[in-house]
């Protein structure tokens, strides 16, 4: 992993969030800290583009101190160090497939709240593993063949944006792999769980030509591009694509993409490129990007 000690590290107050944060940190609060946290996080990403630019503003005033109950340690170091860099990577990947087991609570992958549901085709944890380590490789490297399984963080995404290792953060439960884990219009749980390591890269752009409301454009304009691992990825190397608008809201169309492409995806698909909404015409569909099989590297 290349050293992120090469990145500056922010003090405390000088984000977005982290004014947001000293804003409406409740020391009253029921709630543990960690609650607080993914509470305060939901909230954030709901403001929206226009409510967020407040908080852009007060990180440049000298005025504002940090009360002594507001946790300055809700980021680890080397998160802050590349939350909100856009420039190292506005992509996402998730995993949300980690097999099924045995019969237990799922997590509904719009609201993250626990459900029990009956398990009606068990896939253990070992074999999801297996197909997940497949298709990381096949998306991540160049030589499948290759034993090494160093991960360099300039190649495709950066390493502080792939969430692959924690199945009730990121977890949902599919009986098949047709289940769709990110409706459109919701914020999915797992979307919620990631941002909580980088609650500003959900950041805004202002400009373009649009004829209706700027909040009809912002709720319609890609914000962030995220590539998800769930079962049909891992099952069969195609990997679903969504994107997110400035409210995080999973926006209509998503692209099933050979796991070989993915490099090439993140380049377009981003928002300083072609959004992935140019592809789908904006309809609410599932469209596969390539043919043929989805472990081929055509």
């Amino acid at each position: 992993m290349a050293d992120l000690d090469s990145y500056d590290l922010p003090d405390f107050g000088f984000t977005p969030f982290d004014q947001f944060v000293i804003e409406h940190w409740d020391p009253e609060s029921a709630l543990s800290k960690e609650e607080q946290k993914e509470t305060l996080v939901r909230q954030w990403l709901q403001l929206g583009r226009n409510s967020r630019d407040a908080y852009h503003k007060k990180t440049s005033t000298p005025d504002w101190v940090v009360p002594e109950y507001v946790p300055q340690d809700l980021l680890t170091d080397n998160e802050r160090r590349v939350n909100g860099q856009l420039g190292v990577s506005n992509v996402l990947w998730i995993r949300t497939w980690y097999g099924s087991g045995s019969p237990a609570a799922s997590t509904s992958p719009s609201s993250g709240v626990s459900t029990e549901t009956a398990q009606t085709d068990v896939v253990s944890h070992a074999t999801a593993d297996a197909a997940y380590r497949r298709l990381w490789r096949a998306a991540f490297f160049d030589n499948d063949d290759d034993p090494n399984d160093d991960f360099d963080d300039y190649r495709t995404v950066h390493r502080s944006f792939i969430f692959d290792d924690d199945p009730v953060a990121y977890g949902v439960t599919q009986h098949t792999s047709d289940e769709n884990v990110a409706p459109t219009g919701s914020t999915p749980g797992f979307i919620v769980k990631a941002m909580m390591h980088c609650p500003d890269q959900l950041g805004g752009f202002s400009g373009g030509d649009w004829s209706g409301t700027e909040e009809e454009y912002l709720a319609t304009s890609q914000n962030l591009l995220v590539m998800i691992a769930d079962r049909k990825a891992c099952e069969s190397g195609w990997v679903l694509e969504i994107g997110l608008n400035h409210r995080a809201e999973v926006l209509p169309g998503r692209i099933r993409s050979k796991a070989s492409r993915i490099a090439t995806d993140y380049g377009n698909w981003q928002t300083e490129g072609m959004a992935l909404r140019e592809t789908t015409m904006g309809e609410d569909t599932e469209t596969y990007a390539q043919r043929g099989d989805g472990w081929a590297s055509d």
